[in-house]
């Protein structure tokens, strides 16, 4: 059984890409680029829009009848 050149090719190229997002995932948490990441994720959140409590309502509540 023979091995194209796109194979090879397909598989360094894949393992190339493997390895920078490795690097890039070392030097981020090096640089503490993931230490507040859950404080960052109520940066969208305000007082007008509280955590927990939707403010955006597809449906129509359930205690209307809809006619």
């Amino acid at each position: 059984m023979e091995t194209g050149t796109g194979t090879v090719t397909l598989f360094v190229v894949s393992l190339f890409m493997i390895i920078v997002a490795l690097i890039l995932l070392i030097a981020a948490l090096k640089k503490g680029f993931f230490n507040s990441v859950h404080q960052d994720a109520y940066i969208p959140f305000s007082d007008d829009e509280p955590v927990g409590k939707p403010t955006d309502q597809l449906f129509e509540d359930d205690n209307k009848s809809v006619e």
